[in-house]
């Protein structure tokens, strides 16, 4: 029996729909599109292959890079968590290795030019959270808040105060959040 010619077109165009990808996917950075533009801060502790710790920052406070980062349902979910203040700037970090239970999420703080950031707040995520194309294997991930105004044309630098010392990493804001972000 001959299906209707509407019919046809109607699977036909279902189908084209389920195979292209959709918009904000296709827009999506990925991994190594990230670390090219340096908006994926590699902070390294040690050697991670001995008793160390590497942490990967991504700056996730516009919408489309935190959906990107961490998919629509739970960056409208953690981000709502964690707003507060209007000068609010949410980083996503990923962690790996055999070192993470020396990791506190209190010794990270932030400083560009002379001011300082101290975490005004944080969120543990159960991994693996991020949706990013090409990231390595993580062994945790959390969000983590800082408040004040922020210059996104210089570079911040994000430092984590370990047992050693502190360990500094300079972060570049993507320049698609433009002058006035």
């Amino acid at each position: 029996m001959p299906v209707p010619a509407a019919r046809r077109l109607a699977i036909g165009l279902l189908a084209v729909a389920l195979l292209m990808p959709s918009p904000a996917a296709a827009q999506c950075p990925t991994w190594d599109d990230l670390r090219a533009n340096e908006s994926l801060l590699d902070i390294t502790i040690s050697d991670p292959d001995m008793a160390g710790l590497r942490m990967w920052f991504v700056y996730v406070t516009p919408a489309s890079l935190g959906r990107c980062t961490l998919g629509t349902t739970l960056f409208d979910t953690a981000s709502t968590e964690l707003s507060g203040a209007q000068e609010r700037h949410l980083f996503w970090i990923g962690t790996e290795g055999p070192a993470l239970h020396l990791f506190r999420l209190e010794r990270i703080y932030m400083i560009q030019e002379t001011r300082r950031y101290d975490l005004a707040g944080s969120l543990a995520l159960d991994s693996p959270t991020t949706v990013l194309d090409g990231r390595p294997p993580l062994t945790a991930e959390a969000l983590i808040a800082f408040e004040g105004a922020i210059d996104f044309n210089e570079p911040v630098t994000i430092f984590y105060e370990g047992i050693m010392g502190s360990v500094p990493g300079e972060y570049w804001f993507p320049e698609s959040l433009g002058p006035g972000r």
